[in-house]
C-alpha cells in the first residue's frame, strides 16, 4: 500500500497522526511529510521520531498556496487536521468554518490541482444529524467530499467516518488523569451518556481499507463498539481508587453535546453497503441493506470488564 510511496499529513503531529506515522513508516514508504502549524509539536515530535523519511513543514490547510506548493509529487494525502473539541468550535465557530470546512475545500482542490492519487479526509460520528458547530462544519466537509464525485479527475477523494478515538488528544481518559493527578475527582457532563469507541489501531486499519476500496466520493466507517462514558469514568475510577459514588462529578451538558451518537443518518442508510467488514455510504440505492445499529444508546453497550480489557490491551490503563 505504502511501499515506495509519498504520503503527507495535515495535522501529523497529534495522536492520530502519529500513530499513523509510525505505522506507515514500517511499510516501505518513500517519505511521510507532516504538515501543520505548531512548531512546538513538530519539534517534540522530531524527539521522538528521528528517521530521515520523515520531513516536517510548517503551514495551515487555510493557505492555498502553501498547500499547493507541499503537494508537489506527494501520492497520499491523509487530512486530520482539523478543530475537534466540541467546546472550541462552539465558542469559536468562525474558526471552526475557517479550519474544517475552508481548509478541507483547500486540501481537496490543492491536491486535485497537484495532481495527488487519493485523499483521506478524517471526519467524524458528529457529523450525523449535527447539533453543534464541530459536527456541523464536520457534516458540511463530508459534503464537500461529495460534491466532487464527478469533478476530480484521476484524483480519489473519500471520507472516513470516526467515533471518539480512545486516549487522542483532548479525550476523556487523558483529561480525566490530569483531574487525578490536581484534585483527586474527575469530572462527567452527564451520567447517561453513551459513544462510539474506536483505538488508534482500528483508525489506521480503516485508512488502508479507504485507501485500498473506497471509490470517489464514498464515506466510509466500521460498525464501531458503544459504551456508557459513567462506566468508562467507573473503570478509571477504580484503577485509581477512587469512589465511584463521590468522586465522579456530574456537570451538566455542555452547549450542543449530544447524549448519544450517530453512525449514519436515515437519508444515507439505503446507501449503504458492505465491504471486508467496513460500511460505505455510496450513491446508489442498495438491494440489500447491511443491518447496523445506528445509535450509541441503543445498541449493545460494553460491559465494564469489557472497556478493562480494551484500555489495558492498549496501554491505556
Amino acid at each position: 500500500m505504502f511501499s515506495e510511496k509519498t504520503i503527507l499529513i495535515t495535522g501529523g503531529t497529534g495522536t492520530i497522526g502519529q500513530y499513523l506515522v509510525e505505522k506507515i513508516i514500517m511499510s516501505g514508504c518513500k517519505k511521510v511529510i507532516i504538515f501543520s502549524r505548531d512548531e512546538e509539536k513538530q519539534y517534540n515530535m522530531k524527539q521522538q521520531f528521528l528517521d530521515k523519511k520523515i520531513q516536517y513543514i510548517i503551514g495551515d490547510i487555510r493557505d492555498c498556496q502553501r498547500l499547493d506548493n507541499v503537494l508537489v509529487g506527494v501520492d497520499f494525502v491523509i487530512h486530520t487536521a482539523a478543530i475537534k473539541q466540541v467546546p472550541v468550535a462552539e465558542n469559536n465557530p468562525m474558526e471552526a468554518v475557517l479550519t474544517n470546512i475552508i481548509g478541507t475545500h483547500n486540501v481537496i482542490t490543492s491536491s486535485i490541482r497537484q495532481g495527488v492519487k487519493k485523499v483521506v479526509c478524517m471526519s467524524t460520528d458528529k457529523a450525523v444529524n449535527p447539533t453543534n458547530c464541530m459536527g456541523m462544519s464536520k457534516g458540511i466537509s463530508e459534503r464537500l467530499v461529495k460534491a466532487i464525485h464527478d469533478s476530480s479527475g484521476a484524483t480519489e477523494i473519500v471520507c472516513v467516518r470516526l467515533g471518539n478515538v480512545l486516549g487522542s488528544r483532548g479525550s476523556v481518559i487523558p483529561l480525566w488523569k490530569k483531574q487525578i493527578e490536581k484534585i483527586k475527582k474527575i469530572t462527567l457532563t452527564d451520567q447517561n451518556m453513551t459513544r462510539f469507541i474506536m483505538t488508534t489501531e482500528e483508525v489506521y486499519q480503516l485508512l488502508v481499507h479507504a485507501l485500498s476500496n473506497g471509490k470517489n466520493s464514498e464515506t466510509i466507517f466500521l460498525n464501531m463498539k458503544a459504551c456508557s462514558i459513567y462506566d468508562l469514568a467507573k473503570v478509571i475510577c477504580e484503577k485509581y481508587e477512587l469512589d465511584k459514588k463521590n468522586d465522579i462529578q456530574i456537570t451538566g451538558l455542555r452547549p450542543g453535546e449530544k447524549l448519544f451518537e450517530e453512525l449514519y443518518s436515515e437519508e444515507e442508510a439505503p446507501y449503504i453497503y458492505e465491504n471486508n467488514g467496513y460500511y460505505h455510504i455510496g450513491f446508489k440505492p442498495c438491494q440489500k441493506i447491511p443491518h447496523i445499529e445506528c445509535k450509541s444508546n441503543t445498541c449493545n453497550l460494553l460491559t465494564l470488564t469489557e472497556i478493562k480489557n480494551i484500555l489495558m490491551k492498549n496501554h491505556l490503563l
